[in-house]
């Protein structure tokens, strides 16, 4: 009878870690689509963006923890490694979209810049 329980266990682990890696792909094309349109995605596209971004991120980073605490194989590890590389690459375009989309028209020496560069 264990033997039938540790096969459902074991099995159920596999699915996951075989779910992780799809998420994991999934959130790879998800940032390659974000930064190929960076470019064209306004401060007012952005602001629709951020709630999800942000909800996003943080239930990213709360899965991660999760995985951590659980008992991994080698296999498990490389994919919790790989969505914390998911986690900082979201995080870096979500602070890009902030920091070169929103902020930088409020910040003085970017608008000294290019009001010496269209004079």
């Amino acid at each position: 009878m264990f033997s039938q329980r540790f096969d459902i266990i074991t099995m159920d682990a596999r699915s996951f870690n075989r779910r992780l890696t799809l998420l994991n792909g999934r959130l790879d094309r998800l940032y390659d689509d974000l930064y190929e349109s960076y470019q064209e995605i306004s401060a007012e596209d952005y602001s629709c963006l951020k709630k999800y971004m942000k909800l996003m991120i943080e239930s990213m980073k709360e899965l991660c923890h999760d995985c951590k605490m659980s008992d991994t194989n080698d296999v498990f590890r490389l994919n919790i490694n790989h969505l914390e590389s998911n986690i900082s690459a979201m995080e870096e375009i979500d602070n890009d979209f902030v920091n070169f989309k929103i902020n930088i028209k409020n910040n003085p020496r970017y608008k000294d810049i290019v009001s010496k560069i269209v004079s």
